[in-house]
């Protein structure tokens, strides 16, 4: 799921909004399981439906619910399913991320568990620079998918995956590159222009979203690319070696652990300076202040314990009073009030900043970052 899914999703309202979410798994024999899963958590959905509709009022429901847990391809499931319907829309999504089993029905779609997997999960991007073929990959944890981009775009050297052409014109400098003279100027203009075309091809991909880029490759290739790059500020890590021969799975085993100790300092970060921001008032705490703070959009981060909720009282009309009760994530909540300041934050371009639990034990579990 991108963020523009996930703006589509939040936007959605009308009761019932139906939200299932149902882990999966991507090898067999637990796979076998999964359809019978699926067929139970769409039988949850509905059991839920009838406590407030009719069986002819849910019919429609129903016929959507079962055709879409039909037409899955169980032989390319992941690591989970999330399904979300309601009058206007039908959508369902393979999530190459671990999400816990829910049902939930609602005026609006629960999201928030979305938020936590990204965030622990995030997409990212992988390039790797090899002569014989620079590949492209899109990626959550070690899990990549290798971007092909069409034939046309390819043979005009505008698409990946990549084939490093030499034009050798001349025996001397023939001679220059298969020695790897460094200063043949041949050589050099030919590397640098392969390189601004794999850059210019990043574009179109790199601009779908702010997910980060890690760069795998020889010390000369990521070298050379970074000299060029209109995209070194998304760069943040690199691992040096040849991966040409390799698979999208051992990319993936080099490339995660570099995206893990991006988001583990990205953690440190977000909570150090939100600590120093509580000292020059920059910053607020609890989740009185920080709902107040989401509804009039000035947050610019929020960090959140993993697993905190509180339940709002749907009966209290004012959007500044909260019945606070503390549960556990698996629920059948609608109006968690954790989950609509994460949906106030995204939806004013805020981050959203899951954090370990009692590291916030003493802020109420919940703090914000402001911008004014």
């Amino acid at each position: 799921m991108t963020r523009k899914d996930l703006e589509k999703l939040q936007v959605v309202s009308g009761y019932p909004c139906i939200t299932i979410y149902i882990p999966t798994h991507r090898t067999m024999p637990e796979r076998q399981k999964d359809r019978i899963k699926v067929k139970d958590m769409i039988g949850k959905a509905v059991d839920l439906l009838l406590k407030e509709f009719s069986k002819e009022d849910i019919m429609p429901f129903v016929s959507v619910l079962d055709k879409m847990g039909e037409d899955i391809d169980y032989t390319k499931l992941l690591d989970g399913i999330a399904i979300f319907m309601n009058n206007d829309i039908a959508e369902l999504y393979l999530l190459p991320f671990t999400i816990k089993e829910d049902v939930t029905i609602g005026n609006h779609f629960t999201l928030s568990a979305i938020y936590g997997a990204l965030n622990q999960s995030p997409h990212y991007w992988v390039l790797a620079l090899c002569r014989k073929g620079t590949r492209l990959f899109e990626g959550y944890r070690d899990d990549l998918k290798e971007v092909i981009d069409s034939p046309e775009e390819q043979n005009l050297q505008q698409g990946f995956p990549f084939t490093w052409q030499w034009e050798v014109t001349s025996d001397r400098t023939l001679c220059a590159v298969s020695r790897g003279d460094r200063d043949a100027s041949y050589k050099t203009r030919s590397q640098e222009l392969f390189m601004r075309q794999v850059d210019e091809a990043l574009c179109k991909h790199l601009n779908k979203d702010d997910s980060p880029l890690i760069i795998l490759g020889t010390i000369e290739n990521n070298s050379e690319f970074k000299k060029v790059s209109k995209h070194t500020a998304r760069i943040i890590g690199q691992s040096h070696g040849s991966y040409e021969e390799s698979t999208s799975k051992e990319i993936g085993k080099a490339a995660w652990p570099i995206m893990q100790a991006y988001l583990e300092k990205t953690c440190e970060i977000a909570l150090k300076s939100f600590m120093e921001k509580l000292a020059t008032g920059k910053a607020i705490f609890g989740i009185d202040d920080v709902w107040k703070a989401a509804q009039e959009g000035r947050i610019h981060t929020v960090l959140v314990e993993e697993d905190f909720q509180v339940l709002r009282d749907p009966k209290l009309t004012d959007p500044y009073k909260l019945k606070i009760e503390e549960v556990t994530f698996n629920r059948e909540a609608k109006y968690d009030a954790v989950e609509q300041v994460l949906d106030a934050v995204f939806n004013t371009r805020g981050r959203i900043m899951f954090v370990p639990k009692d590291s916030l034990s003493d802020y109420g579990r919940i703090g914000a970052i402001i911008r004014y």
